[in-house]
């Protein structure tokens, strides 16, 4: 019996506890207002991103392109696990992954886009105030002169090209509405706050992308040159009626 006990003490002595798991870092850690730079083809853009929690203990994600004047973009998911962060904003076509690191006020990270990809880190701090915004609509809507309702026209942006879809919808007053459609970046129905057609000139306002489009249709209406403006610079671009919009592009 000596013996036995012996036995059973020794290995009691020798057992030892199983390890404890790594301790996670709480979500709570990325919570608060998070600023970047992306350098987009030689266009400095400021990002805010503004990260809060639900009441179910879920993240909520808002983002600001500052020089833009972009406020508000929703971010459809917002995840921290194992140390990452991971946003999906499905309205611009656009998501982030960054990596938090040891001091918490910091994520290196990557912004992916149109199919290319950005580096962009994050740091903790307050946002600034937004660059100026596109000129506001007036308050009375203009009703439009008649146009073609489908329109397609490519943008190059940094050596890219982006493929842009203008639907246009006349109401029962003449005014229009509109809405944009980037099949390149995964990104549809990109809401058009003001729309005008009047005396062969297009104007369209995307006060949420901080973006706007003045072009001048030719004589015979089959086609509209102009500039597409955004992030403090233009871009030419030419729209062509089409029967069908491409694939990729589901309008309104």
């Amino acid at each position: 019996m000596i013996q036995t006990f012996a036995l059973i003490t020794l290995l009691a002595a020798g057992a030892q506890a199983p390890a404890a798991p790594p301790a996670q870092t709480p979500a709570a850690a990325v919570v608060g207002d998070w600023l970047g730079t992306l350098d987009a083809g030689g266009a400095k853009l400021r990002l805010a991103v503004h990260i809060s929690k639900k009441y179910d203990g879920t993240l909520k994600a808002l983002i600001d392109s500052l020089d833009q004047g972009a406020i508000g973009i929703p971010v459809d998911t917002a995840t921290f696990a194992d140390g990452k962060l991971n946003l999906d904003v499905s309205k611009i076509g656009a998501s982030y992954e960054g990596t938090l690191a040891a001091n918490k006020t910091e994520i290196k990270g990557t912004w992916s886009q149109g199919g290319g990809s950005l580096p962009l880190d994050l740091a903790k701090g307050t946002a600034p105030a937004a660059a100026a915004a596109a000129p506001a609509a007036p308050d009375k809507p203009v009703p439009s002169d008649p146009i073609r309702p489908l329109w397609l026209g490519t943008l190059n942006a940094g050596g890219t090209p982006l493929r842009m879809v203008v639907h246009l919808t006349p109401a029962a007053d003449g005014t229009l509405t509109a809405t944009v459609d980037s099949p390149d970046q995964g990104a549809t129905g990109l809401p058009v706050e003001r729309a005008i057609f009047k005396d062969h000139k297009l104007t369209l306002e995307l006060k949420q992308l901080g973006a706007r489009f003045e072009g001048t249709a030719n004589a015979e209406g089959n086609e509209v040159s102009g500039q597409w403006f955004q992030a403090g610079g233009a871009m030419p671009l030419t729209l062509k009626p089409i029967e069908k919009a491409p694939e990729g592009a589901t309008g309104s």
